[in-house]
């Protein structure tokens, strides 16, 4: 449900994990599209990635359906601020979860860029064209 009588904070730190889910997003979309430089065919592997983040994101199963543990893992994985953790945090506002969820989402974010940063410059130095 959404509310009307949201306060600023609420939609600050929703605005936050919404910036994050965004940067995160393009992070893995990057990572994924470096795969091109040593594959021939990257939808396999695109797909692959497209169907776990909507499965492990909570587009397709809201990720209060994961049970115990699982869910635990998939509410703090690099998924859930790119689709789980915006929602939750308007709705719900920061809670403990959601807190946990936050400091785990910029904890990804972080990782995640320094890791696509550092593959697509391997696959630009592996580059070689041909032709004119």
């Amino acid at each position: 449900y959404i509310s009307t009588n949201k306060n600023l904070s609420t939609i600050g730190w929703s605005l936050l994990a919404l910036v994050m889910g965004v940067i995160m997003s393009i992070g893995i979309n990057t990572i994924v599209g470096s795969m091109a430089w040593w594959t021939t065919e990257a939808d396999g592997i695109r797909n692959s990635f497209v169907h776990f983040g909507r499965v492990f994101g909570g587009l397709w199963v809201p990720l209060n359906f994961f049970p115990g543990i699982w869910r635990g893992i998939v509410i703090n994985g690099p998924y859930a601020t790119q689709g789980y953790l915006p929602v939750a945090i308007f709705q719900q506002g920061l809670t403990d979860e959601n807190k946990l969820a936050l400091v785990s989402g910029l904890i990804w974010v972080v990782t995640i860029t320094i890791f696509s940063r550092w593959f697509w410059q391997k696959g630009v130095r592996r580059y070689e064209a041909v032709g004119i």
